[in-house]
């Protein structure tokens, strides 16, 4: 087993992709950083008659393939219900997004706009943003500048655990953020574990 790391970039990826042919494995599993974009070079694996797993976000639709996933909206959606019984009445939020094209994430997003925002009105959106990677400190810079500009906001709602930890990060021993509610994708081991001391309001 040989554990190839593409970095969050989609263009190494499909480099790594098709060396992958060239050297002749067996089976390939692959985490697409953007479907749409390892495709072509998914599609190239299979047709050399290399067995091909997607996972995490799959690639849909791939013949000859299979795929290990979640429903990404329905990860999404049951923290935005969750967010829509506990903001406040004319609440404030902050929506954190990353990794542009990602399955996951677009459709997270997408959960979060239909399951709270289309359902609750009242709710003013301060900050809606999407980075490129989903790395602890590109969300913390976000919520830095967002916290000069807006002051405090009654919810914070990311479409990954690791952008949750950016934000409790910045709002660490700052009594302004103490009630704000925290949402986190992914189930990590530190999402669960920032769940169970109460830093953060949810994971899934």
């Amino acid at each position: 087993l040989d554990v190839l790391d593409s970095q969050g970039d989609p263009e190494k990826e499909n480099s790594l992709l098709e060396n992958c042919i060239t050297q002749g494995y067996d089976c390939v599993i692959i985490q697409p950083n953007d479907g749409e974009l390892q495709r072509p070079y998914a599609e190239k694996l299979v047709e050399a008659g290399i067995k091909v797993i997607t996972t995490n976000a799959k690639i849909p639709d791939l013949e000859g393939a299979s795929s290990v996933d979640a429903d990404p909206y329905e990860q999404g959606a049951v923290l935005a219900r969750d967010a829509a019984e506990k903001i406040p009445e004319n609440g404030k939020i902050v929506i954190l997004n990353c990794l542009p094209g990602n399955l996951h994430t677009t459709t997270r997003y997408k959960a979060f706009q239909e399951e709270l925002l289309a359902k609750r009105p009242d709710i003013e959106v301060l900050g809606d943003q999407i980075i490129e990677q989903g790395s602890e400190a590109d969300a913390m810079a976000v919520f830095e500048d967002w916290a000069q500009s807006y002051g405090t906001w009654d919810c914070t709602l990311t479409t990954s655990d690791a952008l949750a930890q950016g934000f409790i990060n910045m709002a660490k021993d700052n009594p302004a953020f103490e009630n704000t509610l925290v949402y986190g994708v992914d189930g990590t081991a530190g999402g669960m574990l920032n769940v169970i001391d109460g830093t953060q309001t949810a994971t899934c």
